[in-house]
């Protein structure tokens, strides 16, 4: 791949992470803290598992997104700088939503903690282990895509390609 199509390729894929991340920041918004002083501890309870949920759900999103990417990368692999642009986004796509899920699981112990010591009843230990399979799950994904997309798609074309020019 020349210089051009890989500078070409990078920019697609750093700009889709930016694209993706704002776009999902932009329409899924995070739960708000609403409680006052005097609130209940039910109030921070309720929050932390609204909370929670969003979590959840925007790294699922954001995984689903990397990996389609990395997919749709292969599929369109023969314009070399769109398909690589693709696959190394779906990569900094789970990047950036284990990143999310890191800082999540780290929020969730704060919280946690917190509510230990101003006596709310709130469990962060869901929301961490959910977040650590889910995590380990996408990019167990990603990673046998990328694995088996390259072996059949790059290889295999590399293979046909070399013996065509000496067969």
């Amino acid at each position: 791949m020349k210089v051009a199509k890989l500078f070409v390729a990078f920019g697609i894929a750093v700009l889709l992470t930016v694209f993706l991340g704002n776009l999902f920041s932009t329409v899924y918004k995070a739960p708000k803290l609403e409680c006052g002083m005097g609130s209940s501890s039910s109030c921070f309870s309720d929050y932390t598992s609204a909370l929670s949920t969003y979590q959840i759900i925007y790294y699922i999103i954001l995984a689903l997104f990397g990996v389609i990417s990395i997919v749709l990368g292969f599929f369109i692999l023969q314009k070399e700088s769109i398909g690589a642009g693709f696959i190394l986004g779906g990569i900094f796509i789970l990047l950036f939503a284990n990143l999310f899920s890191i800082i999540s699981i780290i929020m969730g112990s704060l919280l946690g903690g917190l509510s230990g010591l101003t006596g709310f009843a709130v469990s962060g230990g869901g929301t961490n282990a959910a977040m650590g399979y889910l995590s380990i799950l996408f990019n167990f994904i990603g990673l046998v895509l990328l694995i088996l997309f390259a072996n059949f798609k790059l290889e295999r074309e590399s293979e046909v390609r070399t013996s065509e020019y000496f067969g």
